[in-house]
């Protein structure tokens, strides 16, 4: 056997009940948990490790792909299969922005469209009428008025939530990290689509629980693989972005919403919903409705926040809880920081009743439609050999690269056209989608798209990528 594996003892039951790819898994995630495998270490090839248990090719593959999904390994296209690393995986990632850079990195909209003149007339008039009481705590739960338009608001996206469920919370990463207090304990399992949003995997690692990832293909999770992990496993919580998800831009089907509502009923896990876009769609007659609004059982934590389509730096959201946990997480927003912001609450309800959020809403679809529209004319133009799925809305795209090209290393040559990426493998907990990359048109001009993408398609052709893949238009 591979001088890797020589400590490693796999013995099949070839008559036994558990599947043979289920009883090597097992072997190696014993091997790995006990140390017996380094990290970063390259597992046997395929071919090499069937061949020495003498046992299908297939069973082999089927072995590493669990191992994959439970985190154990992380596989590269044409180089092979890793164990994890360790102290790395843990290690929140930053990047760099270059000084006057093209910055398809960033996920924060551009701040020109912003609606600064109705804030800053809002603000005056809260201050004249509220005066120093608009800094004062609030109730942990947010200001009353505000959560009566919030509830006024989620009716007109289909969710019936009662007043006393409804926080008000700074932003979807407090609403995610609430969601992880109050229901992950350490050793708890957790279930995130693959891929998905780095600050929610550093939420659930600070938790100390072991996260599995349920691929995420173009219409939502594949129920195949989610119902396998159910099985076996007795997860807390799952945790998804139905609309134009982070970072592939995928929506949900109707059919995967539900059966995702079906399988939590099932077996008897919490959904977090993390509503992030849904309104920027850039497609008419698509359902973008909330997976919260189907959710007739309770099975739902809803997320909300309203930093990307509003402004960041309000750091205002909502979190919706089924009643068995609106005690707990009022708890968890009490210890974590008293009350959001009371003066950006009393803001945001005059904005919300006097109904320029409409406007806004239509003033972002129409900018942020032709950037996306101007990013596929691009990409077809210069990188017609990058792969993608158009997602009809949202600010990102996911794009595939050619056979053999890195995603780490392509992002680390683009820098140095000062052309900012962000990829793949920063959104998976175990490594993976080392050939791809996010591009977001957040942060960009029209004019910086055009120009950023012909950069990327000169650092492509300098590395002698191969031509032969079409974008999946």
């Amino acid at each position: 056997m591979a001088d890797i594996l020589k400590n490693v003892s796999i013995q099949l039951q070839r008559e036994g009940e558990k599947p043979l790819y289920a009883q090597i898994a097992a072997a190696l995630k014993e091997a790995i948990d006990a140390g017996q495998l380094p990290a970063d270490s390259r597992l046997p090839s395929i071919r090499a490790l069937a061949a020495q248990l003498q046992v299908n090719a297939v069973t082999v593959v089927n072995a590493y792909r669990e191992l994959e999904l439970e985190g154990y390994v992380w596989s590269r296209t044409g180089s092979g299969t890793y164990v994890r690393s360790q102290p790395a995986g843990e290690t929140a990632r930053q990047i760099f922005i270059p000084h006057q850079g093209i910055n398809f990195a960033s996920a924060t909209p551009t701040p020109e469209i912003f609606p600064v003149g109705d804030f800053k007339r809002l603000l005056n008039l809260v201050l004249d009428r509220d005066g120093g009481h608009a800094f004062g705590y609030q109730e942990s739960q947010g200001w009353p008025p505000l959560r009566e338009a919030m509830q006024e608001y989620l009716g007109q996206i289909g969710i019936a939530a009662r007043l006393e469920n409804i926080h008000i919370i700074s932003g979807a990463q407090q609403g995610i990290d609430l969601a992880a207090k109050i229901l992950v304990r350490h050793g708890d399992t957790v279930l995130v689509e693959s891929p998905t949003y780095h600050g929610a995997i550093a939420t659930f690692r600070s938790r100390g629980a072991r996260i599995l990832a349920v691929p995420l293909e173009p219409d939502g999770p594949d129920l195949a693989v989610l119902t396998r992990l159910l099985r076996r496993h007795r997860p807390r919580l799952f945790y998804v972005m139905p609309n134009f998800q982070n970072p592939t831009g995928y929506s949900y089907s109707r059919h995967k919403k539900q059966a995702l509502l079906d399988l939590a009923r099932q077996y008897e896990f919490t959904v977090v919903e993390d509503d992030h876009l849904s309104e920027l769609h850039f497609a008419p007659a698509q359902d973008r409705g909330p997976l919260k609004a189907m959710d007739v059982h309770e099975q739902v934590i809803y997320v909300k926040s309203f930093s990307k389509i509003l402004m960041p730096g309000l750091r205002l959201g909502l979190l919706v809880s089924p009643p068995p946990f609106t005690g707990a997480v009022g708890a968890a927003k009490q210890y974590s920081d008293i009350s959001s912001s009371g003066l950006f609450q009393r803001t945001l309800d005059l904005y919300l009743r006097e109904k320029a959020w409409q406007q806004h809403l239509q003033a972002m679809r129409a900018t942020y439609g032709t950037r996306y529209r101007t990013a596929l004319e691009a990409l077809a133009r210069h990188l017609p050999q990058f792969r993608l799925t158009p997602p009809g809305g949202g600010l990102h795209l996911w794009l595939q690269l050619p056979k053999g090209i890195d995603g780490d290393q392509y992002c680390r040559l683009c820098l140095r056209e000062k052309v900012l990426l962000t990829p793949g493998s920063y959104f998976s907990p175990n490594n993976s989608y080392a050939d791809h990359i996010r591009l977001s048109f957040a942060a960009v001009t029209g004019e910086e798209i055009t120009q950023g993408i012909e950069l990327m398609g000169k650092v492509l052709k300098q590395i002698h990528a191969p031509r032969t893949l079409q974008p999946l238009l």
